[in-house]
């Protein structure tokens, strides 16, 4: 029984270590990169947040959902447009 507590809490760890990544977002590079999608948007809005988000996944590496990176540049531009 001790033993097979042991294979979980292994599990377990592997698991979250798994999870706990740092996000591409909040390393510099991808800040930067982030920040550079949200003023070409600014500048040329008529390109959609989607094809910028495409941009973000296939150049630069990113593997988030697009739904989720639809969500950080959306909230990105929000932010802006409030400051």
């Amino acid at each position: 029984m001790v033993e097979g507590k042991k294979e979980i809490q292994n599990s377990l760890e592997e698991f979250v270590k798994s999870k706990s990544t740092i996000a591409i977002w909040k390393t510099p590079e991808g800040a930067k990169q982030l920040e550079e999608v949200v003023s070409y948007k600014k500048n040329n809005p008529e390109v959609s947040i989607r094809t910028l988000g495409e941009y973000l996944k296939q150049k630069c590496g990113w593997n988030y959902s697009s739904r989720y990176i639809f969500e950080l540049i959306v909230a990105r531009l929000d932010n802006e447009n409030v400051a």
